[in-house]
């Protein structure tokens, strides 16, 4: 079971030592941004097929406009940027909040997406934060 309580010193001096050298699914870093690729097509998927609606290109291009801002971000999380993962913190809690108060079914699939989100990032944060105050010691 995924716990940010099963974050041990050992596991982190471990992703820390090996930071470079981790693959992408060992990395804490890496791990977050495999997931964040994987319930971003989840939600890509679930809303294309949401009524049929066909609707104008102008809302498709939009779509796909922030799809690629979405996924620059993530990048930006799986290079280990601070910035990156807090902003996919915040912009997936206020995702979330809107989608809860917005919408009245499948809002336990969406909170349970967004607890795992939240941890996987946790992780990636806390390697990234105590490697940057590492490098300011030395």
């Amino acid at each position: 079971m995924m716990s940010l309580h099963s974050i041990t010193n050992e596991k982190i001096k471990r992703q820390i030592d090996s930071y470079a050298s981790l693959p992408t699914f060992k990395s804490y870093r890496g791990i977050a941004f495999l997931w964040l690729l994987l319930s971003a097509f989840i939600a890509l998927f679930l809303t294309s097929i949401d009524s049929g609606i066909s609707q104008d290109n102008s809302y498709q291009y939009f779509r796909v406009y922030i799809l690629i801002l979405i996924l620059l971000l993530y990048l930006c999380v799986l290079m280990g940027k601070i910035w990156a993962i807090i902003l996919t913190i915040a912009f997936t809690t206020i995702d979330k909040a809107i989608t809860i108060f917005s919408v009245s079914s499948g809002q336990i699939f969406g909170v349970t997406i967004w607890v795992i989100t939240m941890v996987v990032l946790y992780r990636a944060l806390k390697v990234e934060l105590i490697r940057k105050n590492m490098s300011h010691e030395n």
